[in-house]
C-alpha cells in the first residue's frame, strides 16, 4: 500500500539539544509564539525559513523534551524549506495538563497546529514518542495532506 504519492526521504542527524532558540538571519529568522491548541492547552511553536513551492518540514519530539531537541535541524533546512518545531501538551513551554497526554490528544493538537500555522503539504519527523503521535494523527487523519512521513528511532505501533 502506496501511502504517499510524493515522499520525500530526509537525513535526520545530530539531534542534540540547544539551550535557547535564537534569530538567526541564516534560516531566515526564528519565530516564536503559543498556538491555541484547543481545551485551554496552549502549544508553543517554534517556527524558521519562509513557505515557498515546497513542504513544510514539522518536527514533533520525543517524550519529555521540547522543540529545542531540533535546533540544528531548523537551522540545516530553514534556507531552504519552511520548518515548523512545537513543544507537545505537557511538554517544555506548553501547557502541562494532568489530562490528554495520549498519542490520540496529541494527534488531534498537532492537526489544530497545522490548521493554525497554515502548514501546507507538510512532511512529519517523529523522533520517538512524536512517532506513536504520528501512527494516532495519521488514523485519524490520513495521509491526503502529507507530502511525507519520516519516523526517528520508533516504528509504529500497531492498534486494535
Amino acid at each position: 500500500m502506496k501511502l504517499f504519492p510524493r515522499s520525500i526521504v530526509l537525513l535526520i542527524a545530530g539531534i542534540t539539544a540547544s539551550a535557547a532558540i535564537r534569530a538567526d538571519s541564516a534560516s531566515g529568522g526564528v519565530r516564536e509564539r503559543k498556538v491555541d491548541a484547543g481545551e485551554g492547552v496552549s502549544l508553543r511553536a517554534i517556527e524558521a525559513g519562509q513557505a515557498g513551492p515546497g513542504p513544510t518540514l514539522v518536527f514533533i519530539p520525543g517524550w519529555s523534551t521540547g522543540a529545542d531537541i531540533w535546533r540544528q535541524q531548523i537551522d540545516r533546512f530553514a534556507p531552504n524549506y519552511r520548518v515548523i518545531a512545537f513543544d507537545p501538551r505537557s511538554q517544555g513551554q506548553s501547557t502541562i495538563t494532568t489530562s490528554g497526554n495520549t498519542p490520540e490528544m496529541r494527534a488531534q493538537d498537532l492537526h489544530n497546529l497545522l490548521e493554525q500555522l497554515d502548514a501546507r503539504r507538510p512532511v512529519l519527523i517523529g523522533w520517538s514518542q512524536g512517532v506513536q503521535d504520528l501512527a494516532a494523527y495519521i488514523e485519524r487523519y490520513g495521509t491526503h495532506d502529507l507530502t511525507g512521513l519520516v519516523l526517528v528511532d520508533a516504528a509504529f505501533a500497531r492498534r486494535r
